[in-house]
């Protein structure tokens, strides 16, 4: 029964029937096609680093400790200041490839 009504629902917005939303409902994927594959995630890049040094700082803000905490917050600085200076260096070499 169920299988039924979906089956008049579809041949409805097929025809132009369908309400309101049949404009977005004809534009949309069909519902028996399968959803994209997920891509494969290069987790080795610069994006992720430059993240992942965020967090160190954010975290040794937060849960700043006697010995441990500093060193890894001084290493998270590290790491964004590796980043800042990756970022500020392509975009200078950008700019005067440009000229």
């Amino acid at each position: 029964m169920a299988d039924e009504r979906l089956r008049r629902r579809r041949r409805g917005r097929r025809r132009g029937r369908g309400g309101a939303g049949s404009e977005a409902a004809e534009s949309s994927a069909p519902v028996d096609q399968a959803p994209p594959a997920l891509r494969d995630w290069r987790w080795r890049t610069f994006p992720v680093f430059v993240a992942f040094a965020a967090g160190i700082v954010l975290m040794g803000l937060v849960a700043a400790g006697e010995f441990l905490g500093p060193v890894v917050f001084f290493a998270g600085v590290f790491g964004l200041a590796y980043g800042a200076a990756h970022v500020i260096t392509r975009t200078l070499i950008a700019r005067r490839r440009r000229r």
